[in-house]
C-alpha cells in the first residue's frame, strides 16, 4: 500500500537540515521508512546540502550529522544498542514497525506489553523529546472514536497497521497525519482491526465534549 498523506516540503527540510524538534523527527522518519517519495526525497535534499557544504567555505556541518540522518531513515533491522531486547524486537516485528523506533523503548517496556490508556486505548509510551511532549505506540480497538478535540502542540500520527478517518480523510500504513494547534477533529478507527500507530503530542491534547474531558480524567491528564 502507498502512503497517500506525507510530510510537508518543509517539514522534510527541516528534518533534513537537523532543524526538527525530537519528537517530530522521530515521527517523520517512521513515515520516511514507509513512503517511497518522502524516502527518496530526503535523500535527494541531503545530497544536495552536502553539494553546498562541498562548494562553500562556510563553517563545515557537525561530525557525524550526515550519519545521524541516515541511521534515523535507516530500517535495515541492525542493533543501534546492545544487548538488543528480544521482546523489543518481536513486539516491533509484530505490528510492522520500523525498527529505528528500538532506542526510543524503555527497557523493558516491551515486556510489559501493551497498557491501558483510555477504554479502547493501550499504549507503550517512548522516550523522545523535551518534557511536555508524549511520544507513544498506541493500539486502537476497531471502531473506536476518539471525540472532538484540539491540541495544545502539533500532533503527528503515523500509522502502522490499521487504518483512522477524519475530515482529511482515511490514513493507512505509512499515512502520516500532521495537526497544528487550532485544527481540531474527530478520528474514527476503521472496523474490522486495530489501528496501531506512533503519536507524538508535542502539547497537551485539549478535549472539546464531555466524552473527551472524562476520557482525559481517566488517562490521568
Amino acid at each position: 500500500m502507498t502512503p497517500v498523506h506525507h510530510v510537508s516540503e518543509e517539514e522534510l527540510v527541516e528534518f533534513a537540515a537537523g532543524a526538527s524538534s525530537e519528537p517530530a523527527a522521530v515521527a517523520v522518519a517512521c513515515h520516511a521508512a514507509l513512503c517511497a517519495a518522502c524516502g527518496a526525497r530526503l535523500r535527494t535534499l541531503d545530497a544536495i546540502g552536502g553539494a553546498s557544504l562541498a562548494a562553500a567555505t562556510a563553517e563545515p556541518t557537525a561530525p557525524g550529522a550526515l550519519d545521524g540522518l541516515l541511521a534515523r531513515l535507516d530500517d535495515d533491522g541492525g542493533p543501534r544498542a546492545a544487548p538488543v531486547d528480544p521482546a523489543a524486537l518481536r513486539l516491533l516485528d509484530a505490528h510492522a514497525i520500523p525498527r529505528l523506533v528500538l532506542p526510543y523503548l524503555a527497557p523493558g517496556a516491551a515486556a510489559s506489553g501493551w497498557r491501558r490508556l483510555v477504554p479502547g486505548i493501550t499504549r507503550i509510551d517512548l522516550r523522545a523529546g523535551p518534557t511536555g511532549a508524549v511520544v507513544r505506540l498506541v493500539n486502537l480497538r476497531p471502531g473506536l472514536e476518539i471525540p472532538l478535540h484540539d491540541h495544545g502542540g502539533v500532533e503527528y500520527t503515523v500509522i502502522f497497521a490499521g487504518a483512522l478517518t477524519d475530515d482529511q480523510g482515511r490514513f493507512a500504513r505509512g499515512d502520516i497525519s500532521i495537526r497544528a494547534v487550532g485544527e481540531r477533529h474527530v478520528q474514527h478507527v476503521t472496523a474490522g482491526e486495530p489501528c496501531v500507530a506512533l503519536v507524538v503530542n508535542e502539547g497537551p491534547l485539549e478535549p472539546l465534549t464531555w466524552k473527551g474531558k472524562a476520557l482525559s480524567i481517566l488517562a490521568g491528564r
